[in-house]
């Protein structure tokens, strides 16, 4: 290579997608937690065996799917598609190629598939559903905000503000009764004590005069 010559490769890349194709088939797409140094057509179904059980958390209600690839256990979960997706397959027109430009080719089409991972129960923090969540939220990011919604938007917050103001009277309302109730136990609390007081006085008057009376009869 000559000193001071620029070298750029550009590659171009042909997704064609042929939606209404009746030649493209539903597929039952599994993605398995390793790499397969095969590349072709397999009886898969003879081999490889799969059965459903529930989770070892008694609380818990999903359904996995458990197998076996070599020897070593693996457990299933199936995932939808999010809606207003399609998930497509391609494949290389001509693989032996190996120019810059390429064409993938539709072959067949999913709306589900089942991803596994290797001696773990799949949960939530799994890299594959965190990426069909995060295609949830882009849908929701990109989506188009009409007039209506934002109608709709208004009233559900003037809902909630009234709601917020009922709530805050009610609680006021329940608190004043309460310090009410409070004071007027305080009362008459002190109205008993003092009652207490008074009967104590007149008792002790009373054993003063008898005391009194009876000096003057031994006397």
């Amino acid at each position: 290579m000559e000193n001071g010559a620029n070298t750029s490769l550009n590659h171009n890349i042909v997704i064609k997608i042929k939606k209404d194709d009746p030649s493209i088939e539903d597929t039952n797409l599994q993605r398995l937690p390793f790499n397969i140094g095969y590349n072709g057509f397999a009886k898969v179904s003879n081999y490889f065996k799969v059965t459903e059980k529930s989770g070892p958390i008694p609380t818990d209600d999903k359904k996995y799917l458990y197998s076996t690839f070599r020897g070593i256990q693996i457990i299933g979960e199936k995932m939808k598609v999010p809606n207003g997706f399609d998930g497509y397959i391609f494949r290389d027109e001509n693989e032996q190629d190996d120019s810059c430009n390429r064409q993938w080719e539709t072959i067949s089409k999913f709306n589900e598939l089942t991803y596994w991972n290797r001696e773990t129960i799949p949960s939530d923090f799994d890299k594959q559903i965190q990426a069909f969540k995060s295609l949830n939220i882009l849908s929701m990011v990109n989506k188009e905000i009409t007039e209506e919604d934002i109608k709709n938007e208004i009233k559900s917050s003037k809902k909630n503000n009234q709601g917020n103001s009922n709530e805050t009277s009610t609680t006021t309302t329940t608190t004043t009764t309460t310090k009410t109730e409070k004071n007027q136990e305080i009362i008459l609390k002190i109205e008993k004590k003092d009652e207490e007081k008074n009967n104590f006085k007149d008792d002790m008057d009373d054993t003063y005069e008898d005391n009194i009376k009876q000096k003057k009869y031994k006397k």
